[in-house]
């Protein structure tokens, strides 16, 4: 009997034995599957550390560069184009002088009529004082009424014949005048279409035969058209950069100076002009620049990258990230520009915040940080 007993206690210790290390390796496999799972779990993210700057909106356009101010020059007189002084790229100031043309024939035009006009006038005195003396005749009647009148009539016809000269001496100094062509404004000479020793007739001049194109670019102006729904934002004194494909790595700024009171009804848009200070002349005319209008800025706030933001329940989160570990956070947002955002609310500064994987992570989870 008392073997039986001790058999009995040694088999009831084995079986507890065995499954002691039964349960000792079941628990070993789970916490090795626990272990695998809470690996498998640790999503890889990248994240960025949020700072300050400065943010804008603006106003996205593009136009043709065009000249500040643009004159072709034609002759005002007929003749042959005695002298040009200017060629094509040359820069010439207001009043510069652009051409002569038939200057010599004129010349002795106005030299032979000061000559008639002097004569005329010595003429005019000399019946002037006739007529005085016969004045005095008449009265001591020693000369008839006729007489008189004969000598007034003379003296008269002389005086219309000097005021006659002297009006037609203006009109040659005038034409004279006309026959130095000058520059109305100050730029360059676009194009230049006559050479010296070419002859101006009446018919040349109907068909609108011009000397040269001057424009102006000491400052340009730049076209451009924005949206009915932008168009509002937009005013003028409001600073504008500009890019050209010429110069890609130059930023230029410009400003709006005017705004067209009304809107193209086809297209639905205003056209807005730009002016742009070109010293340099690096600017040319034809050549195709993009504008940022800047409508407003902020300095000094948070922004963070637009990617960052997902939207949860239609509110804008983005994940923070403390420890190994992702929060969840709602944010409210200011000024978009480009591929930045301000964040009004929900951020402080230095805090880190996912910008790759924040589409596949949850709030609450353990993520792997990488660069």
């Amino acid at each position: 009997m008392k073997k039986k007993i001790i058999f009995l206690c040694f088999i009831i210790l084995l079986v507890l034995g065995l499954g002691n290390a039964i349960v000792r390796n079941i628990m070993k496999r789970r916490g090795n599957e626990v272990k695998e799972e809470e690996e498998v779990v640790k999503i890889p993210v990248k994240i960025t550390q949020v700072q300050k700057g400065d943010v804008r909106e603006v106003v996205s356009t593009s136009g043709d560069i065009q000249p500040w101010s643009k004159v072709t020059v034609f002759s005002k007189v007929t003749g042959e184009v005695e002298k040009m002084f200017v060629d094509k790229g040359q820069y010439v100031k207001k009043g510069g002088q652009i051409a002569q043309v038939d200057y010599k024939n004129n010349a002795l035009t106005v030299k032979q009529i000061e000559n008639q006009l002097k004569s005329a006038r010595i003429n005019y005195e000399n019946l002037k004082k006739d007529y005085e003396r016969m004045k005095e005749l008449f009265n001591q009647k020693v000369i008839s009424e006729k007489k008189l009148d004969d000598a007034r009539t003379a003296c008269e016809s002389a005086y219309h014949q000097v005021e006659s000269l002297e009006a037609q001496l203006g009109l040659a100094k005038i034409k004279l005048e006309d026959t130095k062509i000058t520059s109305p404004i100050s730029g360059l000479v676009a194009e230049r279409f006559i050479d010296e020793g070419e002859i101006i007739t009446e018919a040349s001049m109907s068909k609108s035969a011009p000397l040269v194109t001057i424009v102006e670019m000491d400052t340009v102006k730049i076209v451009v058209r924005v949206g009915e729904k932008k168009i509002s934002k937009v005013k003028k004194g409001q600073q504008v950069e500009i890019k050209v494909d010429a110069y890609p790595e130059k930023l230029f700024m410009g400003k709006v100076y005017n705004i067209a009171p009304v809107t193209d009804t086809e297209t639905r848009t205003t056209e807005v002009e730009i002016s742009v200070n070109n010293p340099n002349y690096l600017l040319k005319p034809g050549m195709f620049a993009r504008a940022n209008i800047i409508v407003t800025s902020h300095k000094n706030v948070i922004v963070i990258p637009f990617d960052a933001i997902v939207e949860r329940e239609g509110k804008k989160c983005v994940f923070v990230v403390e420890g190994n570990y992702v929060k969840m956070r709602e944010i409210t947002t200011g000024l978009q520009e480009a591929d930045k955002i301000e964040v009004t609310s929900g951020l402080t500064e230095n805090e880190n915040i996912v910008i790759e994987g924040q589409n596949t992570v949850k709030d609450g989870i353990e993520v792997m940080v990488v660069e």
